[in-house]
């Protein structure tokens, strides 16, 4: 948290990344706002003498665990409006999803909130509870996986 930030500022701060994070989890737009929106909620009632931004994220990621247990689908990847992009950029695009759809559950966490979130690695380690050198190893795993699918002849040479 960045000094003594009000609920409100810390809200307008992290709910878009918290929001995409969520989203990228369930692949439903609504169950992703009403993630974050209960775990705000729920710092309303009781707030933590200390406050990380990793907390958040953790909490999210905790709702959105309650919520895939409860039924099971498929990843999806609709934050990007593909019908507004290019032939190519569509095609590279649904490419991206399918590679990143292919990655073990830990890696594409960490892709997601380093990329899409700019969480740090120190901050993805805190929220999967899980050694720096093992995220940045997943990190690495997952971008690996990337060049190979998307970049066939480069990673070839």
């Amino acid at each position: 948290m960045h000094g003594m930030e009000s609920l409100s500022d810390l809200f307008l701060r992290l709910s878009d990344p918290l929001y995409r994070y969520a989203f990228s989890r369930l692949g439903n737009k609504v169950e992703a706002e009403e993630a974050v929106q209960d775990v705000f909620l729920a710092l309303l009632k009781r707030r933590p003498p200390r406050l990380e931004d990793s907390y958040l994220f953790q909490a999210v990621r905790n709702r959105c665990t309650d919520v895939t247990r409860r039924r099971q689908r498929e990843l999806q990847f609709d934050w990007i409006d593909v019908h507004s992009l290019d032939e190519i950029d569509r095609e590279q695009w649904l490419s991206a999803q399918q590679a990143i759809r292919e990655l073990p559950e830990e890696q594409r966490e960490v892709l997601i909130l380093r990329s899409l979130c700019g969480l740090t690695l120190a901050e993805v380690a805190a929220i999967q509870e899980a050694p720096l050198n093992t995220v940045a190893s997943r990190h690495r795993y997952a971008l690996d996986h990337l060049r190979r699918k998307l970049n066939p002849l480069e990673v070839a040479h």
